[in-house]
């Protein structure tokens, strides 16, 4: 992301392609999340066994687990990316599966600047699970868990471009507005920006999403 003072960092998981995106993280949660609180204990224990060990690390790395916590796939990427080939999302497509994978642009900025929370979902993440049908996409950061469940009424990628791009350039607007008015820094609009997005286009589309 960028373009204004408000954007971040790019992280995200894509088909066929590095991905960009943008980045921010926020301390509130926008709805619950379906995440893995229902899900099988098996599950749980899979989903959190892989954020510890990813958490930390500063490259991007994905892991995907079936309803009752067995892989279906893990791929490591860059510093901002993981890619998936088209073979590789056949894996686990339709599988009712979900996706975890960290965020490790918070890494690059010390404790105490917001910009260490790091980043919520590019949409490059919402993409990804549209079109694998992701039962859940989760991201981890330093301090922070993100979780964007399926809509109710199923993915739908042209619903989510276009509420991803409506509430991407509100968003922009009002934290330029609000930097040039003194009441939000360069550093906490990077920090709050695709968090703040993700709030509303989860309200657009109809899907949980939630900050932890």
């Amino acid at each position: 992301g960028g373009g204004s003072s408000s954007g971040g960092g790019t992280s995200g998981v894509s088909a066929g392609s590095s991905a960009g995106g943008g980045g921010s993280a926020g301390a509130t949660s926008a709805g619950s999340s379906s995440s893995t609180a229902d899900a099988h204990p098996p599950l749980r224990q899979s989903v959190s066994d892989a954020e510890g060990k990813i958490r930390t690390q500063r490259n991007e790395s994905a892991h995907i687990f079936a309803e009752d916590g067995t892989p279906l796939h893990t791929a490591d990427g860059g510093k901002d990316y993981v890619a998936f080939s088209d073979s590789d999302i056949a894996k686990f497509k339709g599988k009712n599966a979900t996706l975890t994978h960290n965020h490790p642009g918070g890494w690059d900025y010390p404790k105490g600047d917001p910009r260490h929370d790091g980043n919520s979902f590019s949409k490059e993440d919402g993409l990804m699970a549209a079109q694998a049908d992701l039962k859940e996409i989760r991201a981890v950061t330093p301090t922070k868990t993100y979780s964007l469940g399926r809509p109710q009424s199923g993915w739908n990628e042209a619903k989510l471009n276009k509420a991803y791009a409506d509430a991407n350039a509100s968003t922009r607007v009002q934290f330029t507005q609000q930097i040039r008015e003194g009441r939000m820094t360069n550093a906490q609009a990077q920090a709050q920006h695709q968090h703040t997005v993700w709030q509303s286009v989860s309200k657009t589309i109809g899907a949980p999403y939630g900050v932890e």
